[in-house]
Formats: structure tokens, C-alpha cells, sequence
């Protein structure tokens, strides 16, 4: 049935009706079809896509148009003018960049910048414990453990452990120092040992006295460390 339309519209007003049956086809097939939302195209998309295919269709119609109404007034024996020619390109193009304008896709809307969640305030602090050998204690969600106290070539130290949520660390330290913690509440969380302690269970005795005794002077002292828990919590 189209054919027989454009065969009709072309034999009766030539280039130019040819070019309206064209147009008339392809609107009539644009407003049957329900093929945009078949490709995954919204409203908006579908929309521009229609009046891209409106407006080119219908230009390229009418530049047709235009062609035959010029072409009638020429001669058979005589040249078609440059002037012409240049004239029908434009417009062409014209419509071209019409129907590229029309069905250019609109930009994605760009979401809000959320801002950052609040942090709670949070404020320093620090706690001294004291621990003796094996000692356990807890202070702002820091579970601290005393292991060994005994002295090497660096003098008294203490192994040290400590658990919060980042896991638990241990260290063995001498006086003066430290290693630092992180959890979800915390900024941070120093561990530091403050002093040690090692005193005689009988009074009057020193220390090298003890050490005399060898491995059983181990039993005669009693040892103590002054551990620092400090940091910056949520309150």
C-alpha cells in the first residue's frame, strides 16, 4: 500500500509530492508504533527522539519541496544555478543541525551533595592503671593485660596487651614507651608504660639480696606496672 501512495503522489506532483508521501508515511508509522519504551528509552528520551525524526523528516520534505518548485521554472536545456544548489545545501544542513538540537538527550539531573555524617564529639582523656604480673584492666572500652614484668639489657619492661575493636595488639615495653590503638569511637588510644615496680615481699631486704637466691627470689618480690591509657573518645 505504500508503494502504490508514493507512486500516486510521485506520477501526480513529482519530486515534490514524492517527498510529502514520504513524510506522511513516517508520521504515520511514528504515532503507531510503541517502540521507545521497547529500547529502554523514558518520556523525555522518547519524546526528543520523536521531534529529531519529525523535524528531519518534515525538513528534508519540504527541502524536497522547494527543489521541485525550483526545478519546474527551469528549461530542460538549461543549467540548474549554482546559486541554486547552494541554496538546497543549506537548508539541508539547516535541518540537519535542527533535528541534532531537538533530539539531543537531556543531561542527567546531578544529585545533591550529601554531607558528611556527624561525628559524635569526642574528648581526650587518660587513665592511669596499675597492674601487677597478669593483671587485667578496662578503661573506655580498652581491655589492658600485664603479661611478664622482668628486666633486660633496656632495663624493667612489660608485655603488654590491648583489644578494643581494631583487634588486639601486644608489645613488649620498657618505661617511656608506647604503641597506639583505633577503633570506631576512638580518634586514638595510646598504650604507654608509666613506671615499673619491683619490691621485696620482706621488708629490709634489697633487691640484690634477692637476686642471690637465684630462681626461688622470684618468688620474694612483687612486681607493678603503672600503665597510661590516654586517647580521644566519644564521649
Amino acid at each position: 500500500m505504500e508503494a502504490r501512495i508514493l507512486a500516486t503522489v510521485g506520477k501526480v506532483a513529482g519530486l515534490g509530492g514524492l517527498a510529502l508521501g514520504v513524510l506522511f508515511l513516517i508520521f504515520r508509522d511514528i504515532l503507531a508504533q510503541h517502540f521507545m519504551p521497547l529500547i529502554g528509552l523514558n518520556q523525555p528520551q522518547a519524546f526528543a527522539m520523536i521531534m529529531a525524526m519529525m523535524v528531519l523528516t518534515f525538513g528534508i520534505a519540504g527541502v524536497g519541496v522547494i527543489g521541485w518548485l525550483l526545478s519546474s521554472r527551469v528549461l530542460p536545456t538549461q543549467q540548474v544555478n549554482n546559486q541554486q544548489l547552494f541554496f538546497i545545501s543549506g537548508l539541508i544542513i539547516a535541518v540537519l543541525f535542527f533535528a541534532a538540537y531537538v533530539g539531543r538527550p537531556e543531561p542527567l539531573p546531578i544529585p545533591p551533595l550529601q554531607p558528611p555524617p556527624e561525628q559524635p564529639p569526642r574528648k581526650a582523656f587518660s587513665d592511669t592503671l596499675s597492674l601487677s604480673e597478669r593483671g587485667t584492666a578496662a578503661t573506655h572500652g580498652v581491655l589492658v593485660k600485664a603479661g611478664d614484668i622482668a628486666i633486660d639489657d633496656g632495663g624493667f619492661y612489660v608485655d603488654v596487651s590491648a583489644s578494643m575493636d581494631s583487634g588486639p595488639v601486644s608489645d613488649r615495653l620498657h618505661k617511656g614507651q608506647s604503641f597506639r590503638l583505633y577503633s570506631v569511637d576512638c580518634t586514638y588510644v595510646d598504650i604507654s608504660i608509666s613506671d615499673v615496680f619491683v619490691r621485696p615481699l620482706k621488708p629490709g631486704m634489697t633487691l640484690d639480696e634477692i637476686a642471690k637466691f637465684g630462681p626461688v627470689g622470684e618468688l620474694m618480690v612483687t612486681r607493678e606496672a603503672k600503665i597510661i591509657v590516654s586517647g580521644k573518645c566519644a564521649e
